[in-house]
């Protein structure tokens, strides 16, 4: 349990610092899975975010990193 909090406290700052652009969970209850978008300048970089998660270093969750183009962004 307690890597879960370090995972949330984590995310919490990469929001803070604007690397997350949003970030949840599915609604599967057969195949639960989250997501991020986060904007970073490189490929290592996403790598980086990925390897600093506590979640991930305990192999509590595994990642997928997967790169995405943006078309389209609503104005806020």
């Amino acid at each position: 349990m307690a890597k879960l909090q370090e995972h949330a406290a984590y995310l919490a700052s990469q929001i803070q610092q604007g690397v997350i652009v949003c970030a949840g969970r599915t609604g599967d209850p057969v195949h639960p899975h989250g997501y991020a978008e986060i904007e970073v300048a490189s490929e290592a970089d996403a790598k980086t975010f990925i390897g600093n998660d506590p979640a991930v270093k305990a192999g509590v969750f595994e990642c997928t990193l997967a790169p995405f183009s943006e078309v389209a962004r609503a104005a806020r």
